[in-house]
């Protein structure tokens, strides 16, 4: 996706399937294990939001209202942090605005209509289908630390801080970082026990903040993936979190 004349946002295209979401082995808002059907393809984001893209379309819209420098960790390799699900969701917004003005090519060459494509936050099932990759095991890589180890970045080897995205494997989608290094935001409220209202087979499950009694402003969001400074078992295909 070409932002202007220089940056381009890496997407990679996700094929529909089934998958089994959550985990047996894990805390109770992971279960119970379900399979879940995702019906249509989306397009997910190479790396995490590097804080160069962050800043570029930020300052295309300076009337937006965002920050275009909030990460604590300075670096235009970096991924972008510190900030929160409402200026995530802005930033969505500017850049889905911005689509009539970009461009969006395939991995051939080939432009794509981009009125054909919604450019927003995943949904918790989107984002876990996504990060494993055809994979039933903790990380993309395998079971374990060392497994994770080259997955991602965190608390055992990321030295106290976030790292350039792209240098640790990627995933069988060729996603990058989707284990550790920071957190990423779903579209999801949270719902500590959504996973035992899905029924076998779910297809495209979301949860609403209206489907908890919630409003769009005050809901607590899904958080996915882990970070830098997490355990390895916070940073898991299936570990959950709200924020």
């Amino acid at each position: 996706l070409q932002l202007d004349s220089n940056v381009m946002l890496e997407l990679r295209l996700i094929p529909p399937g089934r998958f089994r979401m959550g985990s047996r082995y894990g805390e109770s808002d992971e279960q119970p294990e379900h399979w879940v059907e995702i019906t249509r393809p989306f397009y997910m984001g190479t790396y995490p939001v590097l804080q160069s893209k962050w800043r570029t379309l930020v300052e295309n819209f300076p009337e937006c209202g965002l920050n275009p420098t909030p990460s604590r960790f300075d670096g235009d390799r970096l991924p972008v942090e510190q900030v929160s699900w409402h200026d995530v969701t802005r930033w969505c917004e500017l850049l889905q605005g911005n689509a009539l003005s970009s461009r969006l090519f395939d991995e051939g060459g080939n432009a794509v209509n981009l009125m054909d494509v919604s450019l927003g936050l995943p949904s918790e099932a989107q984002w876990e289908y996504s990060c494993r990759a055809g994979t039933e095991t903790e990380y993309h890589t395998g079971d374990g630390a060392a497994a994770l180890s080259t997955a991602g970045w965190f608390r055992k080897n990321s030295g106290d801080t976030p790292h350039p995205v792209g240098q640790k494997k990627s995933n069988d989608f060729g996603l990058y970082d989707m284990h550790g290094n920071v957190d990423e935001w779903c579209r999801d409220a949270w719902e500590q026990n959504a996973y035992r209202k899905h029924v076998a087979g779910a297809r495209d499950p979301v949860v609403k903040a209206s489907d908890i009694g919630e409003s769009e402003e005050d809901a607590i969001r899904v958080i996915r993936g882990g970070s830098w400074d997490y355990s390895a078992w916070g940073c898991r295909a299936a570990s959950r979190g709200g924020g």
